[in-house]
């Protein structure tokens, strides 16, 4: 029972060290069901290629789009990530016709 507290502190320590990490778990399911539908079969296992894959190519981009600068590769997941989101909200509000 005294290990209750520490937990949301393990939590955190586990999101900070590893930050795009959720991005890109958020941003590939969605790209998946735009472009393949939502079938939870062919979802999930996409979802994992597609994950591994923007990664290694986000990593891939980073370290060669500025040669002597390594680029963070969450800049690289946010140049895809935001776009998407942005896409998604302006598709998901539609006018209120009173």
């Amino acid at each position: 029972m005294q290990s209750l507290p520490c937990n949301p502190c393990n939590v955190i320590f586990a999101l900070q060290s590893s930050q795009f990490f959720g991005f890109v778990g958020l941003v590939v399911p969605h790209l998946v069901r735009i472009w393949g539908g939502s079938d939870h079969r062919f979802v999930i296992p996409a979802s994992v290629l597609g994950g591994g894959s923007l990664l290694v190519l986000a990593e891939m981009f980073s370290r060669t789009l500025l040669a002597p600068i390594q680029l963070p590769v969450g800049v690289i997941t946010a140049f895809v990530g935001v776009p998407l989101f942005l896409l998604l909200l302006r598709r998901s509000t539609t006018p209120v016709v009173h």
